[in-house]
């Protein structure tokens, strides 16, 4: 087993995110990681954007409050439909 370069120890949780480890394996796969999950979020937001009118796909003024659940905030949308022009 490697050791830690900052402590010298030897992790004991191999599956835990280290972001201060110096191994360049440990790097690689905390990039791999992130990179991976910001995929999957951008899919998503994606998704919610496709669920829009197509009025308001290309519009600047909503926000996505909550991507897991899938929730949108925009003070111009009145249920399913959008009051602007």
């Amino acid at each position: 087993m490697m050791k830690c370069l900052k402590t010298n120890q030897v992790c004991s949780e191999r599956n835990k995110k280290c972001k201060e480890c110096k191994l360049d394996d440990c790097k690689k796969a905390m990039e791999i990681l992130e990179e991976h999950e910001k995929k999957i979020k951008d899919e998503k937001i994606k998704n919610i954007i496709k669920q829009l009118p197509l009025k308001c796909q290309n519009c600047n003024l909503y926000q996505i409050t909550d991507v897991a659940k899938q929730k949108i905030y925009c003070p111009y949308m009145i249920g399913n439909s959008c009051v602007m022009k």
